[in-house]
């Protein structure tokens, strides 16, 4: 009865986890940060955020980057190349989230150092979070840019980020429900390992034996029937019952002991005996 109830607490916890994880709510502990130069990655925030309900957050530097494509391009590169990192506005809580997606565009092959450098800077702040970046482009480095973000956050833990050249709301949804759906497998693996844990604990094994002769006085033996007894402290047990009593004891609680008797019992002389058989 008991291990039913577990059972059953258990399966109530996956249907209600899972109804957390389906649930597009407001009150999610989730944070959408981006930094955005020309909307797309604004754009793929939003849907993130539409879809999760997650709180969205810009970035934006106290020095706004130029608004040309060449001359930005101009910028990024030389501060890419002299380590020079523009500061940003102002920071979110992350003490608030659980989970912080980061999203950026590709720029010289890699994140904004606006980005990294803030995220470096909040390390501490954003220790044991859960980091899920993602990014959009025009041409390639999607994997370089992604893996920035991770190695900018070696304190938080991290899930199968995401970049696009063109974000629409069906993929990003394929995305989010790719990383819910792990998120729900590795929580029924640890609830199986739970239960199996539990169930192991709270199982008991039965120690049944058949022994002969039992708990008796030696002198009432013949010579071939005493060879099958055990002594001891003064006592004199069968073989196979003292095998059955030392694995109990090694078992301890979790054993139960179980002596088979059949009641009209067998004769001490080891002749009868085996004629009676």
């Amino acid at each position: 009865m008991k291990i039913k109830s577990i059972i059953l607490t258990a399966l109530i916890a996956i249907a209600a986890t899972s109804g957390l994880f389906a649930q597009n709510t407001k009150n999610s502990k989730t944070l959408v940060m981006y930094f955005s130069w020309g909307g797309t990655t604004e754009k793929m925030a939003k849907m993130i955020s539409s879809s999760n309900g997650g709180e969205l957050f810009r970035i934006e530097p106290t020095k706004d980057y130029p608004t040309s494509y060449t001359p930005c391009t101009e910028v990024v590169k030389e501060e890419l190349d002299n380590g020079i990192f523009r500061q940003v506005k102002k920071a979110s809580d992350f003490s608030k989230y659980d989970t912080i997606f980061v999203g950026v565009p590709v720029w010289c092959h890699t994140a904004p150092t606006l980005m990294t450098h803030f995220l470096e800077e909040n390390k501490e702040a954003l220790k044991g979070k859960t980091i899920i970046p993602f990014c959009t482009y025009q041409a390639t480095y999607r994997a370089e840019t992604l893996q920035a973000i991770v190695d900018a956050t070696p304190t938080a833990s991290h899930k199968e980020g995401y970049g696009t050249t063109n974000p629409n709301q069906n993929n990003v949804d394929a995305w989010l429900k790719k990383n819910r759906s792990d998120k729900m497998k590795k929580l029924i693996l640890t609830l199986s390992l739970a239960l199996a844990l539990t169930m192991t604990a709270s199982a008991k094994t039965l120690v049944a034996y058949f022994s002969f002769p039992i708990d008796s006085g030696k002198e009432a033996l013949d010579a071939t029937s005493g060879a099958s007894v055990t002594i001891k402290n003064g006592r004199h047990f069968g073989n196979a019952q003292f095998i059955a009593m030392t694995v109990a004891d090694t078992l301890g609680e979790s054993a139960d002991l179980f002596e088979i008797d059949t009641g009209d019992h067998y004769p001490r002389d080891y002749k009868k005996i085996f004629n009676a058989t």
